[in-house]
């Protein structure tokens, strides 16, 4: 009895470690495997400065749906002035102050300088076609673009050699919500394409405040599509917003009606010739319009007390 205790013992002592290292062993191996398919590790620079780096496993364990959701959890933050518009560096009731914030998608710039961040409409994108995300803060200006910049984000769409297929999905919810998406993607014998739509209806619960009706409903709807291959890329991105303001009670009046629109086209093609050498050529679009009356008869006459594009 003595004997067979001490064999079980031995075969404890011996077994044991060998199994725990080949758990050990798997879960590097699985580690190893998640680190070289992550498209993050080709894309990032050292040297834009201080970053954040969010790979499709991040986006997926934070259940991002919308590029707000991302800046949220960052420095830069995201928060709205008193007109209900994208502002996460504006100060107090001073509007307008995130011209400096650039935006890209597959190192396509999608916004200038001149006509601001874009986070009005793109701040309320789906962020479903991305892959991953990269964010630099405190760059120097001419690191990305020619313009001035303080914060770059970065989008990486997905690409057909992960995602290859098609893909549907649909969902509800109450109060008359609802999203659905598609995609697909294929791998051919010269290019590959990769093609993104989702429209999301979000109708929110409405609330009354001094008399005044506050709602949070939203429309939105956004296409991405690229064709490329190893010298070339072609691609197409429409994103388009239309919601209620929801603002309240302010010194100076409450609009008692209020809406937002954006919309932003961006198509761009870019090549790569020898020597390192690297030809883009973009055409964008982006408007952004908000209209709020004090008087709701106005609003159905159409002769808005204040308005601003």
């Amino acid at each position: 009895m003595k004997r067979l205790t001490r064999y079980i013992f031995l075969f404890f002592l011996f077994i044991m470690p060998t199994i725990a290292d080949a758990d050990s062993s798997i879960d590097n191996l699985l580690a190893n495997i998640e680190e070289k398919s992550d498209l993050s590790l080709k894309t990032r620079q050292e040297n834009g400065g201080v970053s954040y780096i969010f790979t499709r496993h991040d986006l997926d364990v934070m259940q991002v749906k919308h590029l707000r959701d991302i800046l949220k959890s960052t420095s830069i933050g995201y928060k709205e002035n008193r007109y209900n518009i994208v502002d996460p560096m504006g100060m107090g009731n001073t509007p307008f102050l995130s011209s400096s914030v650039r935006i890209f998608i597959d190192n396509q710039e999608v916004t200038s300088a001149l006509y601001g961040s874009g986070l009005v409409v793109l701040g309320d994108m789906d962020m479903s076609f991305v892959d991953h995300v990269e964010i630099y803060t405190l760059n120097p200006s001419f690191e990305f673009t020619s313009e001035p910049a303080l914060t770059i984000i970065k989008l990486y769409s997905k690409v057909a050699s992960r995602d290859e297929g098609g893909e549907i999905s649909i969902a509800g919810g109450s109060y008359g919500s609802n999203f659905y998406s598609l995609q697909y993607a294929d791998e051919l014998k010269n290019f590959s394409y990769f093609s993104y739509f989702s429209k999301d209806l979000d109708k929110r619960k409405r609330y009354s405040l001094h008399g005044q009706e506050l709602s949070r409903d939203a429309n939105r709807y956004n296409f991405f599509s690229s064709i490329y291959n190893d010298k070339q890329k072609f691609l197409i991105n429409i994103s388009h917003v239309k919601k209620d303001g929801f603002m309240g009670p302010s010194l100076d009046g409450s609009p008692q009606i209020s809406e937002i629109k954006g919309d932003n086209l961006h198509i761009g093609y870019e090549r790569k010739f020898e020597n390192n050498i690297d030809f883009t050529f973009t055409i964008d679009k982006l408007t952004n319009k908000s209209f709020f009356v004090n008087d709701p008869l106005m609003y159905y006459n159409r002769t808005p007390v204040n308005s601003f594009d």
